[in-house]
């Protein structure tokens, strides 16, 4: 699909301090937000490990994404891209109608099918990715923490394919056929449990329509084109109706800034770090209301 593209060692010394560590499954009482969102003292570039690797990020087409228009890069095959996340057009057009606004977590078409009890994500792993043992652990900790089972594809037409493609990305939902989840050389256990989060429907946990109350988005600070990863949501796609700032799926106070400022800070300005160490309990009880018994 592109090139790909070497992450700087400085951008993962980065990363390695600023995620928690990610050999450990996050402990079963409610993240607590102070330990987790510690203040960040100087402005990193967090969102290195999680995004597309565009090879003309310049190519973008404006789309209407939850009724507002929004800037995405656009791939050679179609496909939509916005930060780590990507779409097929007419995935982007089913959030503008009222009536469709959450398909992707409510439409059983987007969703894993169920068997028996539980959802199966059926799925193949490139014999070449290294550092399998990453994935292993992410499937293993939506298994334990979700009704979620991901089982290895033999003739299924839908599924996931994790491969080194130079980042860390997937697209939202379920789209049909063979879908990428690509875990590049910087990508942690942490960042892959993310990823999984989108394949399986879930959004940017900053995007949630009631952040205002918690935090500040710094519109002047991010970077010219990636205005929309910080787009609210419809209330309709969100199963929770309190944000999370302890979520897997949040952003960090610097991600796609333009000039080292802070993108996001909590309501007193103040910025924060965010963690991959797993699904916090609200992001379990927003998957257990997709996911049903």
């Amino acid at each position: 699909m592109k090139t790909k593209n070497k992450i700087n060692l400085a951008a993962i010394a980065a990363l390695s301090l600023l995620f928690v560590n990610c050999d450990s499954d996050p402990q079963s009482e409610e993240l607590n937000e102070q330990s987790l969102v510690a203040e960040v003292q100087a402005p990193f570039s967090e969102a290195d490990a999680e995004n597309y690797p565009l090879e003309n990020p310049e190519l973008t087409e404006i789309h209407q994404y939850f009724g507002v228009p929004t800037d995405f890069n656009q791939l050679e095959d179609g496909t939509l891209v916005l930060g780590d996340m990507l779409f097929h057009p007419e995935h982007v057009e089913e959030t503008n109608n009222i009536d469709s606004r959450g398909t992707i977590l409510n439409n059983p078409a987007r969703r894993w099918p169920k068997v028996g009890a539980f959802y199966r994500v059926y799925y193949k792993i490139d014999p070449d990715l290294p550092n399998k043992s990453r994935v292993y652990q992410a499937m293993n900790h939506w298994k334990n923490n979700t009704r979620i089972r991901f089982v290895e594809r033999t003739t299924q037409a839908n599924y996931v394919y994790f491969t080194d493609d130079g980042g860390c990305y997937s697209y939202i939902g379920k789209i049909g056929g063979q879908q990428t989840i690509s875990v590049g050389s910087g990508c942690t256990r942490g960042n892959t449990i993310h990823e999984i989060g989108h394949a399986v429907g879930m959004y940017h946990e900053q995007s949630h329509p009631a952040r205002n109350n918690f935090v500040t988005i710094k519109w002047n600070n991010i970077r010219p084109g990636y205005e929309g990863n910080f787009s609210r949501q419809a209330w309709s796609n969100v199963k929770t109706s309190s944000f999370n700032l302890g979520s897997v799926m949040m952003y960090g106070s610097y991600f796609w800034s333009k000039n080292g400022q802070p993108t996001i800070t909590r309501k007193n300005g103040s910025t924060f770090n965010i963690q991959r160490n797993g699904l916090s309990n609200k992001d379990k009880q927003a998957i257990a209301k997709i996911y049903k018994p």
